[in-house]
């Protein structure tokens, strides 16, 4: 299962929160995964919110975008061991 929501700030700046459960049966480790990040669209749209989808395109558009992960690995077991993890 998973949920997800977005919060558009002013014209170009997305607050985004998603939550993802994972059932892997009885013999193994049900899993929780927690994100939250920030966005920033460096061509601002015409108006605040999600922008519509865009129509097909023959040849690749997507030069000026960046993206930054960041996040924390926790090891499920009892002493939860956890690191700093980012791409």
């Amino acid at each position: 299962m998973s949920a997800d929501v977005a919060w558009y700030a002013g014209k170009r700046w997305i607050v985004r929160a998603e939550v993802n459960r994972t059932f892997a049966g009885s013999k193994s480790i049900d899993t929780w995964d927690v994100l939250a990040g920030i966005g920033y669209q460096l061509t601002p749209p015409e108006e605040p919110g999600p922008r519509a989808w865009p129509e097909d395109q023959a040849e690749d558009t997507t030069r000026n975008e960046v993206t930054v992960f960041a996040g924390r690995t926790v090891v499920n077991s009892f002493d939860s061991s956890q690191s700093a993890s980012f791409l």
